[in-house]
């Protein structure tokens, strides 16, 4: 794994409304980092904004990392420490017993060698090396 350095004044493309942009945005001219973000409307649009050359580079999760090397011409250079993520589902609060089933659907699946499987193939634990 390496930690990149941004250059001064160059673009890093990023997906808008994520935690990835709010952590630049906060880290933007810290540890001699001060680069300039340009936001996109999804992942998809902020490597092809590398390759097309508007941008020097993008952040974006593995998964969406991952399928951006697959599919343009672009390399993944390092990790960037961004604040851990954490997903959930809306479920209305008088509705308990749906609660419960989804929550012990979330367990009992957890607990099947098939969820390392769904990791594996959805690049939850995704390495780049």
């Amino acid at each position: 794994m390496s930690r990149c350095s941004v250059k001064i004044g160059k673009k890093i493309a990023v997906q808008s409304e994520t935690s990835d942009l709010a952590a630049m945005e906060k880290n933007n001219g810290k540890d001699g980092n001060n680069y300039k973000l340009v936001a996109y409307a999804n992942a998809v649009l902020a490597a092809e904004a590398v390759v097309k050359g508007q941008a020097e580079a993008a952040l974006m999760n593995h998964p969406r990392a991952a399928a951006a090397i697959e599919t343009l011409a672009v390399k993944f250079l390092g990790y960037a420490k961004v604040p851990e993520e954490y997903y959930a589902y809306g479920v209305n609060k008088d509705s308990v017993e749906l609660l419960a089933t989804l929550n012990a659907g979330l367990e009992e699946l957890m607990a099947d060698p098939y969820w390392i499987e769904l990791k594996k193939k959805y690049r939850l634990d995704a390495s780049f090396e």
